[in-house]
């Protein structure tokens, strides 16, 4: 009865979209506006909701307003390629906080197009063909 109720509003209180639907319009659009308070209030967001409601879409947000390297802050479960791939587009240096396992020929690329240096946190297997895709591009 009373105890499941409060249990649904307390777990109403952490989902994302709850979260995210604070502010009005106009405050979003002034937010924008200032960077620094921009990311505390992702930020803030992205902390307060509880892991259990994260997906794809909210994740990707996240990653846009705050910073790429949060994926090395995510449960390894809800970690995708799709996500990497978001994350090194951002910033490919971003690609030292990808697990070893989704360092993949597509991420490690994109990651080093955005950024050179990410080259030294491809794999080695991967590192000549990734120049070999660079050449034939830039030729």
């Amino acid at each position: 009865g009373e105890s499941r109720r409060q249990w649904q509003l307390m777990r109403n209180r952490h989902k994302p979209n709850y979260l995210e639907s604070h502010l009005s319009r106009e405050a979003l659009k002034r937010l924008e506006l200032d960077p620094v308070k921009s990311k505390r209030h992702y930020a803030n967001i992205y902390f307060r909701a509880w892991a259990v409601f994260w997906d794809d879409e909210f994740i990707d947000r996240m990653i846009h307003k705050i910073d790429s390297r949060i994926i090395a802050s995510l449960p390894e479960e809800l970690i995708t390629e799709k996500i990497c791939l978001t994350a090194v587009s951002r910033a490919g240096l971003t690609l030292r906080c990808v697990s070893e396992w989704l360092r993949s020929i597509v991420v490690c690329t994109r990651a080093v197009e955005n950024n050179p240096a990410a080259i030294a946190f491809t794999p080695g297997h991967l590192r000549d063909q990734i120049r070999k895709l660079q050449a034939i591009k830039f030729d």
